[in-house]
């Protein structure tokens, strides 16, 4: 009995530490993929305006397509792809997912 007991203390602790460390790495790289596809359009974004083809403080996806910057610009973590409305606000270097 006491080495069923042993065994299941056992588990429990390794899942205590396991599972947390899991959620932990999910979460920052998930982070890290959305920092990557937010750099990518505000650079798109910032070179477009020094280039002088976008004039306005908001550059929409669908701008940077039709200008060449971009071609596809997809959520990192489901695959879909992100409405061509959503913009970058050059004021503030944020990207902003309509």
């Amino acid at each position: 009995m006491l080495k069923i007991v042993n065994i299941i203390l056992f588990i429990i602790s390794i899942l205590l530490i396991v599972l947390p460390t899991f959620y932990v790495v999910k979460k920052e790289y998930n982070d890290n993929l959305w920092l990557v596809t937010n750099k990518k359009v505000i650079e798109a974004a910032n070179r477009c305006r020094n280039e002088d083809k976008c004039f306005d403080n908001k550059v929409t996806i669908n701008t940077l397509k039709e200008n060449g910057y971009l071609d596809l610009v997809v959520n990192p973590i489901t695959k879909e792809v992100i409405n061509p409305e959503s913009y970058v606000d050059l004021d503030s270097n944020t990207f902003v997912i309509v």
